[in-house]
């Protein structure tokens, strides 16, 4: 019986494993994972070398947990990658320098962000093309929603109490 290819992804899912401990973090971090190795044809060949694509691509998913899960620990995003935590800061540092500025991967980083976002929060962030205006009118009119369900837990408040 033939043995079923491992997947390059399952490396990372078994560190993540090992280092992480809350189950909505970890399903999130798998998930940005598969989806940046899947977009991007990372291989299992690709794996612990130092192909530019790859150290790419990592650079981006360590960029994108470190922005949403500040809570973890340098050392333990190293982990993750097989890495020392000063690379994981040198990952940060060169997206932020020369990465994001190339339009496809500023586009991966946006991506991973809104999948994070939606594990973490149940929504999507949409407003990658979005113009300042239209940001400001949706900004506008959430805060006027924001405004009228407090008045109206309020009023359901003085309700309960009287």
């Amino acid at each position: 019986m033939q043995r079923p290819t491992e997947m390059p992804w399952t490396q990372a899912h078994k560190n993540i494993d090992k280092q992480i401990e809350s189950p909505s973090c970890v399903i999130a971090i798998k998930n940005v994972f598969r989806k940046a190795y899947i977009k991007h044809s990372i291989q299992v060949e690709d794996l612990h070398t130092r192909r530019r694509r790859l150290v790419d691509i990592n650079m981006i998913i360590a960029s994108v947990i470190t922005d949403q899960y500040r809570n973890l620990p340098l050392k333990t995003i190293g982990n993750l990658f097989d890495k020392h935590h000063a690379t994981i800061i040198h990952y940060k540092k060169l997206y932020e320098n020369v990465l994001c500025s190339i339009p496809e991967y500023f586009l991966l980083y946006q991506e991973l962000t809104d999948l994070c976002v939606y594990e973490k929060y149940g929504i999507i962030q949409d407003v990658v093309g979005k113009s300042k205006i239209d940001l400001k009118n949706e900004c506008l009119r959430l805060m006027a929603d924001n405004r009228e369900l407090s008045t109206k837990l309020e009023a359901i408040k003085n309700l309960a109490n009287a």
